[in-house]
């Protein structure tokens, strides 16, 4: 869902085609793609049976592989919210999210998305230096079997 993100990646990489869309309601099935990634999104997202059908589409999009990453910890929600509640000044958090939920993820919820006969998964925590999220955060990797 951003479009920076992929005029930036256009720049890195122009032999890729590379795409700006918005969920499940891009992904109907009449296109396939080599592999599928979802960068930082998934926290905007108003529900989990919304994530549900963008996952759902990106299996059956995707030839090889789906990259979800930036995922919001279930494990963490707590801490990551307090850790950004102190970054403000009192008042200004509640502010600045008041229209800006995040959702958070359980890693056996994601996982069980990908059923073992069809995919392999892997969940490793997110590792960036110099983004304080990360600790908040996992990335998702399925590659078809």
């Amino acid at each position: 869902m951003s479009l920076n993100l992929i005029e930036t990646g256009r720049d890195f990489f122009p032999h890729l085609d590379l795409r700006f869309a918005e969920g499940a309601t891009s992904l109907d099935g009449k296109e396939e793609f080599n592999h599928l990634v979802s960068f930082s999104v998934f926290h905007y997202f108003d529900s989990l049976d919304y994530a549900k059908l963008v996952i759902d589409g990106m299996k059956t999009a995707a030839l090889t592989s789906v990259s979800i990453l930036d995922v919001p910890d279930l494990m963490t929600k707590d801490s990551d919210i307090q850790c950004r509640r102190l970054q403000y000044s009192e008042g200004e958090y509640e502010l600045k999210y008041k229209d800006l939920p995040h959702l958070y993820y359980s890693r056996d919820w994601m996982t069980d998305l990908f059923p073992r006969s069809d995919w392999s998964v892997c969940i490793e925590n997110q590792s960036m230096s110099n983004y304080s999220n990360a600790g908040f955060r996992f990335n998702i990797f399925a590659i078809k079997n």
